[in-house]
């Protein structure tokens, strides 16, 4: 895939990675390498099996030496997330965030949910290009956040968003500025 290309139609790259390989090793401009899995089934059987880990602990020299981590315990807390970790870890916080999307909890949010793609697209001038995922997707998706915190849930999101197209100097920034309060109210572990 080229960079220049992937960006705005990430499509057609993935479509090849699917067809020419199972499992593809990526390597970072930051020397990183991690393996990407492609097909639904191989990556369920990967997750389950105990000998492979999702947890940044088992990589942290490897992070530090990418610029992933600054040596800061308080900074480096936002790489354990969800998705960054293994049972029974993930599990607890799954358990956590799915009550929140009960069906009766996400028929809660439709009134909202709807407002707020109303507003977004209200805002949308005609005729003007509107990126759709940072001008609609990544705004309604903070809809979901929990309630009266819901901006401190739109700055971290936002961190996130950003600093995945970036390098890990502005992923870590980007975190730094949502850390301390934001990440309060979040179940951390470590």
């Amino acid at each position: 895939m080229q960079p220049h290309t992937a960006a705005a139609d990430p499509y057609p790259g993935y479509g090849h990675l699917r067809d020419t390989g199972d499992v593809h090793l990526i390597r970072e401009p930051t020397g990183l390498s991690r393996h990407t899995v492609f097909h639904y089934e191989h990556a369920r059987d990967l997750l389950a099996d105990e000998r492979i880990s999702k947890d940044p602990r088992n990589a942290w020299e490897q992070l530090s030496r990418a610029g992933y981590l600054t040596g800061d315990p308080e900074t480096d807390q936002y790489i354990f997330h969800i998705a960054n970790c293994d049972p029974p870890d993930h599990t607890r916080l799954r358990k956590l965030v799915q009550k929140a999307f009960t069906t009766r909890g996400v028929e809660r949010l439709r009134p909202r949910a709807r407002q707020r793609a109303n507003e977004l697209l209200s805002q949308a001038v005609a005729g003007e290009p509107v990126d759709l995922i940072t001008g609609y997707a990544w705004p309604l998706g903070s809809v979901a956040g929990p309630g009266r915190r819901r901006r401190l849930w739109s700055l971290t999101s936002n961190a996130s968003r950003t600093s995945c197209r970036s390098s890990p100097s502005a992923n870590i920034a980007g975190c730094q500025q949502c850390t301390h309060k934001p990440m309060a109210w979040l179940p951390i572990f470590g």
